[in-house]
């Protein structure tokens, strides 16, 4: 599977998910957010965490704005599998990938904690976010899909977190 990890300036998790792609058999390129052309040569986009232009106005508002993400919307659009982590989560929903928008906290704080989220498909979902997506092996799909129960537990680490 040959996956695109955009980068845009001041993202700090492009290496460690471009590493942890290769370790589960992916072919990772890095795409840097000036690049224009397209990206179906892809079969999946990631979006990576950190804090991108400084997370100067709203984390992911800038970076929404990139030349890059034109390219993404389309790719999305067109049924490819966009994955957002963190400040690419953040990119997603200003680039109106998602629903919805980021506010901050009720504490007004950095929270870091474990929750559950209603997974794709479920009852209460507003729209299937995830596509199954083979890896080259014979293994589980890359994405969601491959969940069997209707809730997740994720890891929550950021400030602007609740939607």
């Amino acid at each position: 599977m040959k996956a695109a990890v955009v980068t845009f300036p001041g993202s700090n998790g492009d290496y460690d998910l471009y590493k942890a792609l290769q370790l589960v058999g992916c072919e990772p390129h890095f795409v840097w957010h000036r690049d224009r052309g397209g990206l179906k040569e892809y079969d999946a986009v990631l979006l990576p965490g950190g804090f991108s232009y400084g997370d100067c106005l709203r984390a992911g508002a800038i970076a929404s704005l990139s030349p890059i993400m034109e390219d993404v919307i389309a790719f999305a659009k067109a049924g490819g599998p966009v994955l957002g982590i963190c400040n690419g989560f953040q990119t997603m929903c200003e680039a109106r990938l998602l629903p919805g928008a980021l506010i901050r906290n009720e504490s007004l704080r950095f929270e870091g904690r474990d929750i559950r989220v209603r997974a794709p498909g479920s009852s209460r979902a507003s729209h299937r976010v995830w596509k199954p997506l083979q890896m080259p092996s014979t293994g589980p799909p890359a994405f969601a899909n491959a969940i069997t129960s209707s809730m997740i537990g994720l890891r929550l680490a950021i400030a602007p977190a609740r939607r």
